[in-house]
């Protein structure tokens, strides 16, 4: 960054012995003058500037959240929501259970202190299956139309077809297993990121649920976040939706990243009984840096 210091004529005689060739009256003194390295590339920030965390008087809750791990539902109170990183595992007051485990990660409370609803949501979200078109249920203007899905980087996939039934409305059917492809997902996983070259590989976990929620955390130490940029522990905003998927370009997805609503895009997504890869692009950075992950069921 260029500063620069605007000189009155006592100001070049107290500098006279440094640059008495270069200063005048009126003159201007650089810091930080142009070098061959003021234009390198530096890799985009993954987390924004966080402000001072000094010592302050306890902030009030403004934002409950209902979170369910292994079953067991534990509540969290936050003053805001975080620009990065949410609570970790284990973290909030315990509050009940899911007696057939839990559909999703997390959903946000009624209230603060109002989580009744959401404890519902974390035990009993409906399953993902795939996007929804925009026809289904809507009145007939032909026997059959069809219909596509663009991912989070503009690639179009084929959607699937919706036929007018009986009552006149549009009943749709994807083109291809989607709902297959969410339900291989869930589980626990746990492996490698290998990012752009301008950071090396790290691990991480991630825990996808049903509903199609997730929680990815770094485990290791060399790591920002588990997908560089957003944050990592759950939100309702974290969310992977099948798009798209065939046997040989895998499935495609978007993924919520949290930050700002941002989504990525996921391509090549492979998943069997004990693996799962696919590559991570960040959409708002235009597609052009993948991450590519290689996870192993635990």
């Amino acid at each position: 960054m260029r500063r620069a210091l605007t000189c009155t004529t006592s100001l070049v005689a107290l500098f006279a012995s440094i640059a008495l060739a270069s200063l005048a009256s009126g003159c201007t003194l650089y810091f930080g003058g142009e070098q061959p390295y003021d234009d390198v590339y530096y890799p985009p920030d993954a987390r924004p500037d966080y402000p001072d965390s000094g010592p302050h008087e306890p902030i009030p809750a403004s934002y409950g959240f209902a979170r369910c791990e292994d079953g067991t539902i534990r509540h969290v109170q936050l003053p805001s929501l975080p620009a990065g990183d949410m609570p970790g595992h284990g973290a909030g007051t315990l509050a009940g259970t899911c007696p057939q485990g839990c559909r999703s990660a997390v959903a946000q409370c009624a209230s603060p202190y109002d989580c009744a609803q959401a404890d519902q949501t974390v035990c009993n979200a409906p399953v993902a299956t795939g996007p929804r078109s925009t026809y289904q249920g809507q009145t007939c203007s032909a026997s059959s139309v069809t219909y596509t899905n663009t991912n989070a980087c503009g690639q179009v996939f084929p959607g699937g077809t919706c036929s007018c039934d009986s009552s006149g409305h549009y009943a749709c059917s994807a083109a291809s297993d989607t709902a297959a492809v969410h339900a291989s997902l869930v589980g626990k996983w746990r492996g490698t990121v290998t990012p752009p070259d301008f950071a090396s590989p790290y691990q991480i976990t991630l825990w996808i649920y049903p509903d199609g929620t997730y929680w990815s955390d770094c485990a290791s130490s060399s790591c920002y976040t588990a997908f560089y940029y957003g944050g990592d522990g759950p939100h309702p905003w974290r969310r992977i939706n099948v798009l798209s998927t065939t046997d040989q370009l895998g499935a495609t997805a978007d993924i919520g990243m949290f930050y700002d609503h941002n989504i990525g895009a996921l391509t090549s997504l492979f998943v069997t009984n004990t693996t799962l890869s696919f590559t991570l692009y960040a959409a708002w950075f235009g597609c052009s840096q993948p991450f590519n992950v290689s996870l192993t069921r635990e």
